[in-house]
């Protein structure tokens, strides 16, 4: 069967014209390869998060080490500083201002300042293991549950990246298309890919717990003032909607974020 003949009988089944179908077709094939290129970088970024753990948590063991022997020999001080600071650029910010205070801090004997850190190491340490643990060593079947989400979120995260772009392409192309103002329609366009990407930008802040409390009604703002940026066709509107969302994207990050 030739390909003139299979794509015959797929307009007779759909029931679409050979112009709707080669369109359909098209988008399938886009979405199939927009689904590969994300799986792939998002395979990647996965793989790098879990070399950069392993390499922390050996980080974290040999300051460990070194703060044990430093109970045996006090002049491992100064390398389990050492072994501390070459830690820190795989540290959050917060712990590294934390860690520094406590070094620096002249009323601080050298051995609490090393029983200090290591218990802020040891606890990471610990939270790092929870987080490379394998389904083999789950205990209840909640773990079970979260291991099976986390394999889940493994096929739906790239279907999803891939299924928004390309909704956003196929509404940037009809917003376009559509409109008399070109302004108007770069406004919109502009609001449509500023609105999926503060989403993305938004959840990836909230999951690393740097949002402030009152940070929530300038989002709120944010998004109502895009929404209606890009649904507005009057000019006048469509400015006051504009300085509303430039306000509150400035208060957002004076304000919203824990820096």
């Amino acid at each position: 069967m030739d390909v003139q003949t299979v794509f015959q009988k797929i307009t007779e089944v759909t029931n679409m014209n050979p112009l709707e179908v080669t369109v359909w077709l098209i988008i399938v094939a886009l979405f199939v390869w927009l689904y590969k290129e994300f799986k792939v970088q998002y395979q990647k970024k996965k793989d790098l998060k879990t070399a950069k753990t392993d390499i922390f948590m050996e980080k974290i063991s040999k300051s460990l080490s070194v703060a044990y022997q430093y109970k045996l020999d006090i002049t491992k001080g100064q390398e389990f500083f050492v072994a501390v600071i070459n830690s820190f650029p795989l540290l959050d910010s917060s712990d590294i201002k934390e860690i520094k205070e406590i070094i620096n801090d002249s009323s601080i004997h050298e051995k609490e300042k090393i029983e200090k850190i290591s218990e802020k190491l040891y606890q990471q340490l610990l939270y790092l293991s929870e987080q490379n643990r394998e389904l083999n060593t789950v205990k209840s079947g909640l773990d079970v549950l979260d291991y099976g989400f986390t394999k889940l979120k493994d096929i739906v995260f790239p279907i999803g990246q891939a299924f928004f772009t390309l909704f956003a392409a196929l509404l940037s192309f009809i917003i376009i298309s559509i409109g008399e103002n070109i302004l108007l329609s770069f406004i919109r366009y502009t609001a449509m890919l500023l609105l999926l990407i503060l989403t993305v930008g938004f959840l990836d802040i909230f999951l690393k717990k740097k949002l402030k409390k009152n940070s929530l009604i300038s989002i709120i703002f944010i998004f109502i003032s895009l929404i209606l940026l890009i649904v507005q066709y009057n000019l006048l509107v469509v400015i006051i909607f504009l300085l509303i969302f430039v306000v509150s994207l400035i208060c957002f990050l004076k304000f919203g974020l824990k820096w």
